[in-house]
């Protein structure tokens, strides 16, 4: 039985009736999905697409917005947002919605390679470089110790020693 009240569900029904070419019906249960959690990531990319294979960019984008808006992570439809904005010669725009993001939130750095791709496709390598590079610095701070070029490198291995010797002090390996 399926839940009509769950998010998943009706997300999972209208990836199956996308593929089956029935789009209509897959909008319908995308859209009921979106109604349903607006915080549930998985609708908007497949429903945004849909709008766009019909033409119908400013839906798409106000949708990828609404998305973006509830998801601030979700990349996917970031990148979307950006490849319509283009399509529609609304890249300026765009850029505006990220720098805003950028500004809101400096750490997000779905935020940062969509501005990345935007000054890309301006022709702004510099900005764009500088924006890839707000990526890279986010991510190596997460993953490398203080002082350690390769430290994640390390922290895996000294992890994967601390679980080998625990398994091997309650009775052998496992």
């Amino acid at each position: 039985k399926i839940n009509p009240d769950s998010a998943k569900a009706l997300t999972n029904l209208g990836i199956i009736t996308l593929m089956q070419n029935d789009l209509k019906k897959a909008e319908e249960y995308l859209k009921r999905a979106i109604k349903v959690n607006p915080y549930h990531p998985e609708p908007y990319n497949p429903l945004g697409k849909i709008l766009e294979t019909q033409d119908r960019y400013p839906e798409a984008i106000r949708l990828y917005l609404m998305g973006y808006q509830y998801v601030p992570q979700n990349s996917l439809l970031a990148m979307r947002l950006v490849e319509v904005s283009d399509k529609m010669g609304k890249l300026d725009e765009a850029q505006k919605w990220f720098e805003k993001g950028a500004s809101e939130d400096p750490k997000n750095t779905t935020v940062h390679m969509a501005l990345g791709r935007i000054y890309k496709k301006q022709g702004n390598w510099a900005k764009g470089v500088e924006a890839f590079e707000r990526v890279r610095g986010a991510i190596s701070r997460v993953y490398l110790k203080a002082g350690s070029p390769r430290g994640h490198v390390h922290a895996l291995r000294d992890k994967r020693r601390h679980r080998h010797a625990r398994s091997w002090r309650q009775g052998g390996w496992s």
